[in-house]
């Protein structure tokens, strides 16, 4: 079932004690600012809750971008026939990652290699999230690939909407909005602390929930059985 922002805020307000219609301190465009916000941050944190998985042409030659609303790339799995999302499409060769250092070392002219539309590997860098190379260069009429990447959510703009991220992230959302509001009346006893311990929570759920999601991968049981 999806989750509207104003579900969310009717939560913060109870937590809050504010029963007064739209708000009295915090307003309703203020909190839906702020959900807004911890939509953002909760992508920036955990970038798979965000992940869309979509079939881009690719520019001529090595260097290609993810869409304009990407905020990191998380996968580059297969060439593809065309940039159609409806399942339609047959895919091709997979493409494998490899290292920089290594595809330098033993071609250093890479990047002018004979261009070809079937793309072997890809080669991401941490410091550049929304770019990526292909190996080899894609020639003038350029092909398909498949990626994953993380995107950032779209703003909401009214408070009937559902949020952008997935609905298990809702109480982090919650958590954020209750930073954001008692860190504008910080100055009042007690509320200071208040901010630091909801942030706290934001952070750390995400961080528990992250290493539940590494240790229940499927990636995580294909490991455990080559050790056997």
């Amino acid at each position: 079932m999806a989750i509207t922002a104003d579900s969310l805020i009717r939560k913060v307000r109870l937590i809050l004690q504010e029963t007064t219609p739209g708000g009295m301190r915090w307003k309703d465009p203020e909190m839906l600012g702020w959900v807004n916000d911890a939509q953002r941050e909760v992508v920036l944190l955990k970038p798979s809750a965000g992940a869309k998985n979509t079939n881009v042409k690719l520019n001529t030659g090595t260097l290609q971008t993810i869409p304009s609303d990407g905020v990191m790339l998380l996968n580059v799995t297969r060439n593809m026939q065309s940039a159609q999302n409806d399942g339609s499409d047959a895919p091709g060769r997979v493409i494998r990652i490899t290292d920089r250092e290594i595809l330098d070392a033993e071609n250093p002219a890479w990047h002018v290699d004979d261009a070809n539309v079937e793309v072997l590997h890809y080669i991401f860098d941490e410091d550049d999230p929304t770019r990526y190379f292909v190996y080899p260069p894609q020639p003038s009429v350029t092909g398909y690939v498949n990626i994953l990447y993380s995107a950032s959510p779209t703003p909401l703009a009214a408070l009937g909407e559902d949020i952008k991220v997935p609905d298990i992230y809702a109480n982090q959302i919650v958590d954020y909005v209750l930073y954001r509001c008692y860190t504008k009346d910080s100055s009042y006893a007690g509320n200071a602390q208040r901010a630091v311990n909801h942030y706290q929570l934001f952070r750390e759920s995400l961080g528990a929930k992250s290493e539940i999601d590494l240790s229940s991968t499927p990636n995580m049981d294909q490991e455990k059985s080559k050790r056997r």
